[in-house]
């Protein structure tokens, strides 16, 4: 997405939740500048920021599960090695 579309939703509706400025989002690793004249957010990144975590109570915040974590864990468990084959991977 677009920098400047995710600010126009904001901007155009009042939309809390697009507000959060470039550098914090450069921090959280949730902007790519790879074309500096494009910048865009990096929806999977954004999704899972700390900012997004609703505090329901005073020993845990809710947040987005990141699905793919589950299966990095499988692979790391499986593998335990720093790289692995296409092969390794598709046995897993």
């Amino acid at each position: 997405v677009r920098l400047a579309d995710f600010y126009d939703s904001y901007l155009k509706s009042n939309n809390w939740q697009f507000k959060e400025r470039p550098e914090y989002l450069r921090d959280q690793g949730a902007l790519d500048e790879s074309d500096p004249r494009v910048p865009r957010i990096i929806i999977p990144n954004y999704i899972t920021m700390m900012s997004n975590c609703l505090n329901v109570s005073a020993y845990y915040d809710l947040c987005c599960i990141d699905l793919c974590e589950d299966l990095l864990d499988t692979l790391e468990f499986e593998i335990q090695a720093p790289q692995a084959s296409p092969e390794q991977i598709r046995k897993v």
